[in-house]
């Protein structure tokens, strides 16, 4: 690099360095992600290929910090966003830019919506939480943000649950869920 600083739009929004992150199985931790390294530049794409089981979800759901308490961890490298280390944030820090500034969407919207909560209380939550609108806002603009993406009856699907929806509008209803705010995406 020919002695010039990094400008912002330069330096890495994602920087994985050496990720190493186990599952506690039988009292022993095993590896799911060994050694993974990359970096993306902000608004650049970067894919992930791999096997089936090889550990992309693995390694996603660790950029998130959103691996099982109970038998999954990091025990190797580092993960920064924005220049922040993520490893070093508490779970209060981390849930105020989880949805907000980075956000996952994973394959399977049937799977990935909770079945317990309408499908309105999981877009109204992320706008309340991170928008700081009203509940009344945030339910009017989750039924404005249902209506963009062609769902009909909006103002009923709001009050639906996620297996009374066909996979098509369960889908869109996802992509509302994770697109209401303007967030970086890990697709997984």
């Amino acid at each position: 690099m020919s002695g010039k600083s990094l400008t912002q739009s330069e330096a890495p929004l994602l920087e994985v360095k050496n990720l190493e992150t186990a599952f506690r199985i039988d009292g022993e931790y095993y590896n799911a992600v060994d050694n993974v390294s990359f970096s993306v530049k902000p608004g650049r794409i970067v894919g992930i290929v791999g096997e089936s089981g090889c550990g992309k979800s693995v390694m996603s759901l660790s950029i998130m910090k959103l691996l099982p308490k109970e038998n999954g961890k990091i025990v190797g490298g580092e993960i920064k966003f924005a220049g922040i280390n993520l490893e070093n944030m508490t779970d209060k820090e981390i849930n105020k830019i989880r949805g907000k500034d980075m956000a996952m969407i994973f394959q399977e919207p049937m799977t990935a919506l909770n079945p317990v909560f309408s499908i309105g209380y999981q877009i109204e939550e992320v706008l309340h939480n991170h928008m700081k609108i009203s509940k009344k806002e945030a339910r009017t603009k989750a039924i404005a943000l249902l209506k963009s993406v062609g769902i009909s009856r909006p103002e009923k699907i709001v009050d639906e649950y996620p297996h009374q929806l066909s996979g098509g509008d369960a889908s869109a209803c996802y992509d509302r869920d994770c697109d209401c705010l303007p967030a970086q995406t890990i697709n997984c």
